[in-house]
C-alpha cells in the first residue's frame, strides 16, 4: 500500500508541475531554443547576441525557412507540440498569431520597458492591450537613388515647385507624382529605366500604402479595399508608374525595368541599369555589394502618396521577438532585454555594421555608428536619417490577414494595370477574393 500511496503523490506533484509550466514556475535549465530564418541576417544577428551575451546559459539557434518555420509554428501551437522559447514573427504575420493562439506568448508588458522603443514597432506587438514583443529590426523604407545618373535637368524638368536641382531633389519630401515625372525626364533623356518592379509582387504597393497611414483593413478589422483612400491611392499611383511611357530615340519607352524575382528586380541596381530603388532599409547591403558603385548612391526619404495625411515615412517588412508562454520565459525575457532593451556592449552598433540592420530601440541611433558618415553614400550620415525616420513611420494595425488581402489584389492587378477593369470594379473583385479566403 505504501508503494501504491508513494506513486500516486509522484503522479500527481508531476501534474502539479506540468500545470504550473511557464511563468509563473521557474523551469530554467540554462537553455534557451530559438527559431528563426535568414542566415544571413536573423541567424547572424542572433549569433551575434549570443556571443555578447555570455556562456551562463546555452543558446541553441535553429534556422529554417521562413515558410517552414510559419508552418511548424502553426501546427505545433494548434497540437501542443514542440516549442521553442523565442521565437521571430514577422511584423505582417503578429496580429494572426497573438489572436489565433491566446496565453501560447507570455505577456511582457512589465518585463520590457516598450517606451524606449519605437512606438509603431510596439503597436504591431500589442494586442488587447498587453505587449507581446520585444521589438527588433525596423523594415523603414528610403529611396536610394544614383548621384552618378540622375542629373539637375532631369529634376528641372519635373517642375517640382521649389525643386530645380538634384541637391534640392535629395532634400525636398517628393510625391510618388513628382517622382514619376522625374522618372519620365530620366527615361527620355537616356532610354534606361528609372527604376525595376516586379507588379506581380506586393512590396511596393504596400510601402505606398503603409505611408498614407491606412492598411487592407477598416477598424473592425474586416477587409475594406473600394471606398478606402489608401488601398484607392496606392493602386492609383501603381497604375501610373506602370503607364508611364515616354519617347525616346522615336520608341515609346517605360520608365521601370519589368522584374519576375528577386535577382531580376536587385541585379539592376548592380550594373546601373536603374537609378532608384524605394524600399526597406534592408536593401543597403545589397546595393553596398557592388563595390565599384561607392559613392554613387544616395538616400532621401520615401515618396508620399498625394492624398490627406500622407507622409514621406513608411516600412516594409520587419520582425520582432515573442517569448512563448510555456518555455523558460524568466531566462529568455532575462536575454532579450540584456541585448535588445539594455544594448549590452552596443550590440546595436555591431549589427549596423556587420549586417545593416536599424534595430527599434531609440537610444541606439545616438551612437557614433548610427552619426558616423558613409562613404558609400557620398559620404553622408545615412543611418542617422534612417533610425529618424523609423520612428515617425505611421503606426499601422496590420490585422491578421495582410498577406491574404496582398495575394488577392496581386492576382487582380493584371486587370486593373491593362485598362481591362476599373478601379471599382479591380478592388471590388479583389475584395471578394480576399473575404473567401479567409471565411
Amino acid at each position: 500500500m505504501k508503494k501504491v500511496i508513494t506513486l500516486l503523490f509522484v503522479a500527481v506533484l508531476i501534474l502539479t508541475l506540468s500545470a504550473c509550466k511557464g511563468k509563473d514556475a521557474d523551469f530554467s535549465d540554462g537553455k534557451i531554443t530559438i527559431w528563426a530564418w535568414d542566415p544571413n541576417f536573423n541567424i547572424s544577428i542572433m549569433n551575434t547576441a549570443k556571443g555578447i551575451y555570455g556562456d551562463d546559459v546555452e543558446i541553441i539557434i535553429v534556422d529554417m525557412a521562413k515558410g517552414d518555420l510559419e508552418t511548424k509554428l502553426h501546427a505545433s501551437l494548434s497540437t501542443d507540440g514542440d516549442l521553442p522559447d523565442i521565437v521571430l514573427i514577422e511584423d505582417y504575420m503578429a496580429g494572426k498569431y497573438l489572436s489565433s493562439y491566446p496565453g501560447k506568448f507570455a505577456d511582457l508588458s512589465d518585463s520590457i520597458d516598450h517606451s524606449k522603443f519605437i512606438p509603431a514597432k510596439v503597436a504591431i506587438g500589442t494586442f488587447d492591450g498587453a505587449q507581446y514583443s520585444v521589438p527588433f529590426d525596423s523594415g523603414v523604407s528610403g529611396m536610394f537613388i544614383r548621384n552618378d545618373l540622375v542629373t539637375d535637368a532631369d529634376v528641372a524638368a519635373a517642375s517640382i515647385a521649389g525643386v530645380t536641382t538634384f541637391a534640392q531633389f535629395v532634400e525636398a519630401e517628393i510625391t510618388w507624382d513628382e517622382f514619376i515625372a522625374v522618372g519620365q525626364a530620366y527615361t527620355a533623356r537616356t532610354g534606361d529605366a528609372f527604376m525595376a518592379n516586379n507588379f506581380a509582387d506586393g512590396g511596393l504597393f504596400r510601402t505606398i500604402l503603409n505611408s498614407t497611414q491606412s492598411w487592407y483593413t477598416n477598424a473592425d478589422g474586416d477587409f475594406e479595399f473600394n471606398g478606402n483612400p489608401g488601398v484607392e491611392e496606392a493602386s492609383r499611383i501603381y497604375k501610373e508608374i506602370y503607364d508611364a511611357e515616354v519617347m525616346f530615340n522615336g520608341t515609346s519607352t517605360e520608365i521601370y525595368k519589368a522584374a519576375t524575382d528577386w535577382a531580376t528586380w536587385v541585379d539592376p541596381l548592380g550594373n546601373g541599369d536603374v537609378a532608384t530603388v524605394t524600399t526597406g532599409v534592408w536593401i543597403s547591403g545589397t546595393v553596398k555589394s557592388t563595390t565599384a558603385n561607392s559613392g554613387d548612391w544616395t538616400v532621401m526619404k520615401t515618396p508620399r502618396a498625394d492624398i490627406t495625411g500622407a507622409v514621406n515615412y513608411s516600412n516594409l517588412g520587419g520582425s520582432s521577438w515573442y517569448v512563448l508562454a510555456d518555455g523558460d520565459v524568466d531566462e529568455s525575457v532575462a536575454f532579450l532585454k540584456a541585448i535588445y532593451e539594455e544594448n549590452q556592449d552596443n550590440f546595436y552598433d555591431t549589427i549596423l555594421i556587420n549586417n545593416g540592420a536599424i534595430g527599434s530601440l531609440i537610444s541606439a541611433a545616438s551612437s557614433t555608428a548610427y552619426t558616423a558618415n558613409d562613404p558609400f553614400f557620398t559620404n553622408t550620415a545615412i543611418w542617422n536619417d534612417f533610425a529618424l525616420w523609423s520612428a515617425l513611420i505611421p503606426a499601422i494595425d496590420y490585422g491578421f490577414y495582410t498577406y491574404e488581402a496582398d495575394e488577392a489584389l496581386m492576382n487582380a492587378m493584371p486587370a486593373f494595370l491593362d485598362g481591362t477593369s476599373s478601379l471599382s470594379t479591380f478592388l471590388n473583385e479583389a475584395e471578394v477574393a480576399a473575404k473567401s479566403k479567409v471565411e
